[in-house]
């Protein structure tokens, strides 16, 4: 069994030596077990190997054309975002595959649960976050400006906010002015 902790360059390249032995015969098992990688490098705090292993995972499922239970891959893309593992332009393909593998409604809903868990659970929203749920709000069919104020209204109070870049401020900048303009709850959350 490989051992990260002591040499994580080594421990890596030998879990890529199974990966290689599952592609032959078992190729539907890769996604767990590169998730399981990406895991025990979390575990030992190594998010650079373990953002390497889930974009291993994601890549088994394009390569393979393996059917997705998309419940449980978002329920890994959730754990590895709160990690720290998964980079703004993962979830940013994440949405756009979404939009292309479901339907417009379950796409919205399952990358805005993503959106919203993974900001009320500390991590910050990305600068394109706005611009990413607008497609799969459109996509949807609904009011976008409405959708959009919605879900800031409910991730304003997350303590994560107030390390959100100013690009997504800018992104979201008149939205939430008119959130301020007629929610006093809104407006109390922005003045402190």
């Amino acid at each position: 069994v490989p051992k990260p902790r002591s040499k994580p360059g080594h421990g890596y390249d030998a879990f890529v030596d199974i990966a290689k032995r599952l592609n032959k015969s078992v190729a539907h098992f890769l996604p767990s077990f590169w998730e399981q990688v990406g895991r025990e490098f979390i575990q030992i705090g190594n998010t650079t190997y373990a953002s390497r292993a889930f974009g291993k995972a994601r890549e088994a499922e394009r390569v393979h054309a393996l059917k997705v239970d998309e419940q449980l891959r978002q329920d890994a893309f959730l754990g590895f975002a709160l990690a720290g593992c998964l980079s703004n332009k993962s979830l940013t393909e994440y949405g756009k595959e979404l939009g292309q593998s479901m339907s417009a409604g379950d796409a919205w809903k399952f990358f805005r649960e993503l959106c919203l868990r993974r900001t009320l659970g500390g991590m910050p929203p990305w600068t394109s976050m706005i611009s990413d749920l607008k497609p799969l709000i459109a996509g949807a069919k609904l009011d976008v400006d409405h959708e959009l104020k919605t879900f800031l209204t409910e991730i304003l109070e997350s303590p994560a906010m107030n390390r959100a870049s100013m690009g997504f401020w800018k992104a979201c900048s008149g939205l939430v002015e008119e959130l301020a303009a007629t929610n006093d709850r809104v407006a109390g959350i922005l003045q402190n």
